[in-house]
């Protein structure tokens, strides 16, 4: 039988149109506030029995992890609901994660062994990579490349900025995930053939690391046409001024452009999916 219990929690963040700083750019843009603070609010619900103790540790990684993300990458315009899975095994304190996404509702599950110390699940890429996910609308499995190295690449990011990795470490994991994959993508066959291909033989990192190559190669083109801009400062003005509930790919990519006053998103996205796999740019230049 299944137990659900629910603590809710409400979190204060000003609505800012604003970006802050991402971990591997120094530019700082000023912060301007409005005089309304508006209030998100923080659902956790225990799914299976957890103690006390259990819950506080839980609440906390997730807290934590949660306001470190939406300060990176801007508030979530929507309350956020964390629900937690209780699991058995013992090779890890996080076993999964995953979103489901409403138009009225988004929530994250988590499915953990709460027995571990604590230091153990902040060390986890799992509630960086499904928090993340939430800075986006949920797109259809026909770009499932994009969305999952989307959350992929931005994972990583969080972690920087939580004090996991240093940005020399991870821009070093990063090269390496890709460059370990380069070889499947060595093809005149076209990403979404090819990532559909991989996905129908369970082979997902390839296929979130390609994807995670695309928002790679867009932070090195954000930096090339000087626009003062990093990614992640991109996806935080996004929350503020574009992000709703229904967007195609298309409207998010338009949306990225206006705010960096640039075509690197469409151009990129162009030709990750209509460029053959063995020219796109991470298997010839990296």
């Amino acid at each position: 039988m299944t137990h659900m219990f629910s603590r809710i929690r409400k979190s204060a963040f000003p609505f800012l149109f604003v970006l802050v700083s991402c971990s591997n750019n120094d530019t700082q843009l000023p912060v301007v506030e409005s005089e309304t603070e508006r209030e998100q609010k923080t659902t956790f619900v225990f799914e299976d029995e957890f103690s006390d103790e259990e819950k506080t540790k839980m609440e906390n990684w997730i807290s934590s992890t949660s306001e470190t993300a939406q300060k990176l990458l801007g508030r979530f315009p929507f309350d956020v609901y964390y629900h937690f899975h209780r699991e058995d095994s013992t090779e890890a304190a996080v076993i999964f994660g995953h979103t489901v996404r409403t138009d009225t509702m988004h929530s994250a599950h988590f499915y953990v062994n709460p027995v571990f110390e604590e230091e153990e699940y902040f060390k986890d890429w799992m509630a960086p990579h499904e928090i993340s996910h939430l800075a986006i609308p949920k797109l259809p499995k026909t770009v499932l490349w994009f969305y999952e190295g989307f959350a992929t690449y931005l994972s990583r990011q969080v972690m920087i900025e939580t004090g996991i990795y240093s940005k020399q470490e991870v821009d070093s994991i990063n090269f390496a995930r890709v460059l370990a994959i380069k070889d499947k993508f060595q093809t005149t066959s076209t990403l979404p053939f090819v990532a559909d291909s991989l996905i129908s033989q369970h082979q997902y990192p390839a296929v979130y690391w390609i994807g995670a190559s695309f928002f790679m190669e867009a932070e090195k083109r954000l930096q090339i046409k000087q626009t003062g801009m990093n990614f992640c400062q991109v996806v935080n003005q996004f929350q503020s001024c574009c992000h709703q509930p229904k967007m195609k790919i298309d409207d998010i990519l338009n949306a990225w452009d206006d705010i960096s006053k640039t075509t690197v998103f469409t151009d990129l996205f162009d030709e990750y999916t209509n460029k053959p796999c063995c020219e796109l740019p991470p298997i010839i230049n990296w």
